[in-house]
């Protein structure tokens, strides 16, 4: 049975890297990860990383404002990202710019006012 998937970089065996920007459809072909870092912690009090990939810290920026610094930076500021905070009605966006080596969170509830949460996900795709 195949596959199909999007990827920056296929390997149809070790001695051979192939670069796609297009869909491929093969079983002989294996990709990197689409998650290039991944973080969930808890942002109450001194943060704490419960576990985390390819992330070299985090600074608390105040109340629901956390920087995440990469290990190893995106190669541009244009990445993907996804997050889910612990709470009910909590909202997690990007807060500012982002870096090729920082994302700026920021955690709100509701009725816009920031807010810490015991367990924050963020999950971060792009070329690096």
């Amino acid at each position: 049975m195949g596959f199909t998937a999007i990827a920056t970089k296929v390997y149809k065996d070790p001695g051979t890297v192939q670069w796609a920007n297009s869909l491929k459809d093969n079983d002989e072909y294996l990709f990197t990860a689409a998650a290039k870092a991944w973080i969930n912690f808890d942002g109450v009090g001194v943060i704490s990383i419960k576990s985390s990939f390819n992330v070299g810290s985090i600074v608390d920026s105040g109340v629901g404002r956390y920087a995440i610094n990469w290990t190893t930076d995106f190669s541009t500021a244009i990445y993907a990202v996804a997050g889910m905070p612990v709470g009910v009605g909590f909202v997690i966006a990007i807060d500012t710019a982002t870096t090729c080596g920082t994302l700026n969170l920021r955690m709100t509830n509701n009725a816009g006012g920031d807010v810490d949460s015991t367990g924050v996900s963020v999950i971060a795709a792009g070329i690096q």
